[in-house]
């Protein structure tokens, strides 16, 4: 039973981030029209938010911290946004070598927003958890 609660936070992590690879590399053919913005924004800069945002949840969840207080929590998500800030880079960087795909800076931006909100909701669990 212990290492069920151990191993569930990773496989669901590796599925995340394989997620996250395939939504960044695949090389769709056919996208349904989908709407070009909500509330001014552009689709794809909402899916990059949606798709980072989960990030330093499950990497907090698989790290299971337990012990420290609120300046080590903050200190956890600050290194965690910088983390999947690196991902985001490495996967625009990867995109703008591809034919099919580019890189750009604004998804970048998206993907940090993201990262920021999942940091919030790392320090409100926390604060719960203790």
């Amino acid at each position: 039973m212990m290492l069920k609660k151990k191993i569930w936070p990773w496989v669901l992590y590796l599925a995340y981030v394989s997620m996250v690879l395939y939504l960044c590399f695949g090389k769709f053919s056919s996208i349904p029209n989908v709407q070009s913005s909500y509330f001014g924004i552009p689709t794809d800069k909402c899916v990059h938010f949606i798709m980072f945002a989960p990030f330093t949840v499950l990497t907090y969840l698989c790290l299971n911290i337990k012990k420290g207080g609120v300046g080590k929590t903050l200190l956890v998500a600050l290194c965690l946004i910088i983390l999947g800030a690196l991902l985001g880079a490495a996967c625009e960087w990867g995109q703008s070598l591809t034919t099919y795909r580019s890189g750009d800076v604004k998804d970048l931006i998206a993907d940090a927003l993201g990262l920021l909100s999942g940091a919030l909701l790392v320090v409100i669990i926390d604060r719960i958890r203790k």
